[in-house]
């Protein structure tokens, strides 16, 4: 199945969009598409192509007929998300991938964007379900298509709803907190994916968590923690490192999460395309919503996720989600 399943990227025109892909784990995922995938289009989105293209020109040494599209935007801001998705809309009439990976977590927040949106919770969660919602279109038109989310799937914790103060900005962000805001948009994430699962059948959705990662983000947290954490920013990083995997490692895992036909949609078990053996356990019975571990197997996080679902919270956040993304897109007419 898995040879039959990459074999369809391998003979077809593969259209990917990936989000967050200029470093880190992103950028090694999307090498390692790349070289395996040689005919189609991959769309990086990004805020400076001029940075990105000694990438571009490394992976065209590959000399294969892959084109890699970049497009400048902002995607910590609604209206920049917006801007690349009709880009994209514009160009391609199917879409067989949306990876995201960008993600903030800066010391002292809230940091809020000129949307009026923490920039944390605008990367994690709402610029991620505008790609969703935006993208889904091309998304449905495709024949496997998978949205592949990395943030922290499996390790969901209480949602914080106190005041309704589920953006953490309530008085004066009192409530806001770095361990805070970190589980608050692992859950939110999740049950806005829960959501959008429900209203999108046909779609294959991943909430990765890639476990202990190599990549320059751990320097750049406790750099902005200031000058007091120096002799913590010089010793923490070599010994995480010793542990961590690397971030070529966790690209070419990952890559596999992309192709593998063990994460089918709901409507593909549904309706007997897939070999029901060899599936993934989802996040609901047949639900095509996957919260995906780093060695590749799936959790459910009943005891969190169970009680906020007979609380109809999936549907209570894709409401919330919609709100804020009136708010800023009002917020950046101003």
């Amino acid at each position: 199945m898995i040879e039959s399943v990459a074999g369809d990227a391998l003979q077809g025109d593969f259209t990917a969009v990936f989000v967050g892909a200029t470093s880190g784990i992103g950028l090694k995922t999307l090498e390692a598409l790349y070289r395996e995938i040689p005919q189609g289009r991959f769309y990086v989105i990004g805020r400076s192509k001029a940075r990105f293209q000694p990438e571009v020109e490394k992976l065209s040494k590959l000399k294969h007929s892959a084109a890699i599209v970049f497009i400048e935007a902002e995607v910590a801001l609604i209206q920049g998300v917006d801007q690349a998705c009709a880009t994209i809309c514009a160009r391609e009439k199917r879409l067989d991938l949306l990876y995201m990976s960008a993600g903030y977590l800066g010391a002292g927040g809230p940091h809020y964007t000129s949307e009026g949106l923490d920039k944390c919770l605008a990367l994690s969660v709402f610029g991620r379900m505008r790609f969703c919602q935006r993208l889904a279109p091309l998304l449905e038109a495709a024949k496997s298509p998978r949205i592949v989310s990395v943030l922290a799937g499996c390790h969901e914790a209480p949602l914080f709803t106190q005041d309704g103060d589920l953006a953490l900005s309530l008085h004066g962000g009192k409530n806001y907190t770095t361990l805070r805001v970190v589980n608050q948009a692992t859950t939110l994430h999740t049950l806005a994916l829960i959501d959008f699962a429900a209203h999108h059948p046909q779609l294959s959705l991943l909430h990765t968590h890639p476990g202990l990662v190599s990549t320059g983000f751990l320097e750049r947290l406790l750099e902005s923690c200031g000058p007091w954490m120096s002799f913590v920013s010089s010793t923490v990083p070599f010994l995480y490192r010793r542990i961590a995997m690397s971030a070529e490692a966790s690209g070419e895992q990952q890559a596999q999460f992309c192709l593998s036909p063990r994460f089918p949609s709901r409507r593909a078990v549904m309706c007997g395309t897939v070999l029901t053996n060899d599936v993934a356990e989802s996040h609901a019975r047949h639900s095509g919503l996957y919260l995906v571990q780093p060695d590749g197997s799936t959790c459910i996080s009943r005891k969190i996720l169970d009680p906020l679902e007979a609380e109809d919270w999936p549907a209570r956040v894709g409401r919330f989600i919609s709100c804020k993304f009136e708010e800023a897109l009002s917020a950046g007419k101003h």
